[in-house]
């Protein structure tokens, strides 16, 4: 089961990390104008960051101040898109989204959240194991 967690987190930070640095370099299409290269940076953020912090090897991670920057920032990213896969469930309820947006938006967030189980399991598993 951590395997096949690992290897999707793995797949979704590269398709994260290839559909924002496209879209940036302005390789996908808008509808309507092209926007600015700063605006679809600052669209394609999260993203990436989300996309960097899915590759990190966490057991590699040593240091606590590096360890509390690590797990902050991924906490951080996953309330983001908690919030956003949300407000896709309640357009679903509401009538404006179509029911694909169910299996995605569960798909996406056991992804996240369970590569974050599993690094936060790593790195504090062992002290309680360990007493």
């Amino acid at each position: 089961m951590k395997v096949a967690v690992r290897i999707l987190g793995i797949l979704l930070a590269l398709f994260l990390l290839v559909g924002s640095i496209a879209d940036i370099l302005g390789l996908l299409p808008h509808s309507g104008r092209m926007p600015s290269a700063m605006f679809r940076f600052r669209l394609n953020f999260v993203p990436i960051v989300t996309g960097i912090l899915l590759l990190v090897n966490y057991r590699k991670i040593k240091g606590s101040a590096r360890k509390f920057i690590y797990f902050v920032t991924f906490l951080a990213v996953n309330l983001w898109y908690s919030l956003l896969e949300m407000r896709m469930v309640a357009g679903f309820f509401s009538g404006a989204k179509s029911y694909h947006v169910l299996p995605t938006a569960l798909f996406f967030m056991a992804i996240l959240w369970g590569t974050f189980w599993l690094a936060l399991n790593h790195h504090f598993g062992k002290a309680r194991r360990s007493t």
